[in-house]
């Protein structure tokens, strides 16, 4: 009876053991399609690169209506943001990413083929609902490398991705403009393909909890459970969505800003070649910035806060000087470069050094925390899209960079805040 017992154990911690390699195994794919996913599905490639001249001028909307379009979308998103986590808790993080994916698919057709503007809030509205379900993902990646002990891993794999992100983004940009000029809807076709390729990407993705039966009991069994609303995950989350929504909302409003600083001044070809190619060289120094980043916050550690923070406020200022310096053309379009540059090489480390501090302080929750994320990042994309609205309907561009600038001033004083009360 004891041999058979010893045998049976033996037998079992084999097939546990067996099932652990396994899955190391998942992880490890896991962590090879990861950056490359990221890279193609975290943004509707050639649509957000053109979109401006896109919703503009091919299907002619208004500058208002433009950033209106936006706001519904982040709008409807914040409302939608409680039914949408009672689903994904049903569902899983695994099936919730897949049904992302799927959405993604629907949202770029109704953007393509629609010219109503009921047709393309109605895409612009499903378009930030798959986000939702696919910021899973940071779930996914998250509790993958705490199952094989690399839970330091985060920022670096975060910073690979977004890497990833900005290699493609330098492609994508460089031939966005001559693809546009061939045939204004070309580069939205290949949009749509390349969604289909995230959608099967998305396969090789899995939160290994949902697999792995022990490990989920025995990570979750003495975590100490940390409330979401205390005043420091509240200025966290604060911080967190207006830096994301400053950023997000500031990179359309740059090109928008630099669109309209040349419309009187040359052609409407010649500029959706100059805002291609300046949303392709800003993808050089964003892929540095991501190399380097990890060093860098090696060495400063949470000062490097300060230092995103003050490059974000530099960028707007530059934008600002470049639209109002009494120079040559070429100088006020590389000062107007510069600072959209430094928009797009702050969006990764920022993003992700925000997220990883955000996480550390609310181990067990993060699933909850991921969608307060989102909410954060929707709520303050909103907020400040819906404000560049209605100032866009009394005045120009300009004013809309110059409450831009104002709200990076103002994101700064509460990384503080943060910093202060972490101390």
């Amino acid at each position: 009876m004891k041999h058979q017992l010893l045998i049976s154990y033996h037998y079992l911690m084999k097939k546990i053991l067996n099932e652990r390699i396994n899955m190391e195994n998942k992880i490890n794919k896991f962590l090879k399609v990861y950056p490359w996913y990221y890279g193609l599905s975290c943004w509707l490639i050639f649509y957000d690169i053109l979109n401006t001249i896109y919703l503009t001028a091919v299907k002619n909307l208004t500058a208002s209506e433009f950033t209106l379009l936006t706001s519904i979308g982040l709008l409807t998103s914040i409302i939608l943001l409680s039914p949408t986590l009672k689903i994904i808790k049903k569902i899983g993080n695994t099936i919730s990413l897949r049904l992302g994916n799927f959405m993604f698919i629907i949202a770029t057709i109704l953007l393509i083929f629609c010219n109503s503007f009921i047709g393309l809030s109605l895409g612009q509205i499903l378009y930030e609902i798959s986000f939702l379900f696919k910021t899973m993902l940071l779930v996914e990646l998250r509790k993958n490398l705490i199952y094989i002990n690399k839970e330091n891993k985060f920022i670096e794999y975060g910073n690979k991705a977004s890497m990833k992100y900005y290699v493609v983004a330098l492609i994508s940009g460089l031939i966005a403009g001559p693809i546009f000029n061939i045939n204004h809807y070309l580069p939205m076709y290949i949009s749509l393909i390349i969604t289909f390729i995230c959608f099967y990407l998305s396969f090789y993705l899995f939160d290994v909890t949902e697999y792995d039966n022990t490990y989920k009991i025995e990570k979750n069994a003495n975590i100490k459970i940390k409330k979401i609303w205390s005043i420091l995950s509240i200025i966290l989350l604060i911080t967190f969505g207006l830096e994301t929504g400053i950023i997000d909302i500031g990179i359309d409003q740059a090109k928008l800003f630099i669109q309209y600083s040349l419309t009187n001044k040359i052609n409407i070809k010649i500029i959706a070649i100059i805002i291609s190619i300046v949303v392709a060289l800003s993808n050089i120094p964003a892929i540095l910035g991501t190399k380097f980043f990890p060093k860098i916050y090696d060495k400063i550690k949470d000062k490097s806060g300060y230092l995103l923070s003050f490059l974000l406020i530099l960028s707007f200022t530059l934008l600002l000087i470049g639209g109002f310096i009494n120079a040559p053309l070429i100088i006020k379009i590389i000062l107007m470069a510069i600072g959209y540059i430094l928009i797009v090489m702050l969006k990764g480390p920022y993003t992700v050094y925000l997220e990883d501090l955000i996480l550390k302080n609310g181990k067990g929750l993060e699933q909850d925390l991921t969608m307060y994320f989102t909410l954060a990042r929707n709520l303050g994309g909103a907020i400040i899209s819906a404000l560049a609205s209605i100032i866009l309907i009394y005045h120009s561009i300009t004013h809309v960079i110059w409450l831009l600038l104002l709200i990076s001033i103002i994101e700064t004083y509460l990384f503080y805040k943060v910093n202060k009360l972490l101390k």
